[in-house]
């Protein structure tokens, strides 16, 4: 019982200072732009992502620091979330046609700005 619960208490401790870590690095006014911009354009991209925590997508936070220092990121990035991809962050697939590349070019680089410079 002592055992379970010292692992519970890790993992918890872990979550939180994950989550933690991930609003040091957060610049939440581009964050509260990308919300808003996903709002007011009725974009389904919170059904599967969240700014600071995984889902089932990655969090956008991890995407930005995923792709921040590659020079061909937006145009990935932008072809990723227009057409969809297979197997970038593991087995779930991000689905084709969830916004039009002008907002997917948009939602690139609203994501790529959530790291604080």
């Amino acid at each position: 019982m002592k055992k379970k619960l010292w692992i519970s208490i890790g993992v918890l401790i872990t979550a939180f200072s994950l989550q933690a870590n991930a609003a040091t690095y957060l610049n939440q006014t581009d964050a509260d732009k990308l919300s808003n911009y996903i709002n007011h354009n009725s974009l389904a991209c919170m059904s599967c992502h969240a700014i600071n925590q995984k889902t089932v997508g990655p969090a956008f936070i991890d995407i930005s620091r995923r792709y921040k220092n590659n020079p061909q990121t937006l145009s990935r990035l932008t072809l990723h979330i227009a057409n969809g991809s297979t197997g970038v962050w593991g087995s779930m697939n991000m689905p084709s046609n969830m916004a039009t590349e002008a907002q997917a070019k948009t939602l690139s680089r609203l994501i790529l700005n959530l790291i604080k410079k």
